[in-house]
């Protein structure tokens, strides 16, 4: 298996390379890694410091909170990482900064009313079943009922947000 992770951020202004097995791979709730990405959630890999290496540019750091710092693309925002104070030894890459995200796919969450980066969940409850349907196949139009109902996510009191009929 290849143990190096390519990435960079949309504008090619940075690269860089992991190398190694990620510690974990999570989705994050927490309010803080949703107001960096504009997600509701975001996934990171978690790599040794000095596991990795830029290749290409530099990644911009923002103090998000105390002790906690958000890298991006100081050219066209993408996001990239978190590092924080309580876990010294680590780097949080997003996982969709890497070329092949899909080689990372979480196996767990942070779990909901624990603490990250300082921040605690902060957003209702939802239960998430990934019903995604296929991919789309280009050129053939689709109704937005069958788009907007198929996302599978269940609200709180057992509602689903999908459409009847879909």
């Amino acid at each position: 298996m290849n143990d190096q992770f390519e990435g960079g951020c949309l504008c090619g202004a940075v690269r860089f390379v992991a190398t190694g097995q990620p510690k974990w791979v999570a989705w994050c709730h927490c309010q803080s890694c949703r107001k960096h990405s504009g997600a509701p959630v975001s996934v990171f890999a978690a790599f040794e410091r000095t596991a990795y290496v830029v290749t290409k540019g530099g990644i911009t750091k923002f103090n998000s909170s105390p002790g906690t710092r958000r890298g991006f693309c100081g050219k066209c925002g993408s996001t990239l990482t978190c590092e924080s104070d309580r876990l010294p030894t680590e780097t949080h890459f997003h996982v969709g900064a890497f070329d092949q995200a899909a080689r990372l796919p979480p196996t767990r969450h942070i779990p909901p009313r624990s603490a990250c980066c300082g921040y605690t969940w902060a957003t209702p409850k939802l239960e998430i079943r990934d019903q995604s349907p296929p991919a789309r196949e280009p050129g053939k139009v689709y109704s937005a009922a069958s788009l907007i109902g198929s996302t599978g996510l269940r609200l709180p009191g057992g509602r689903s947000n999908r459409l009847a009929g879909s």
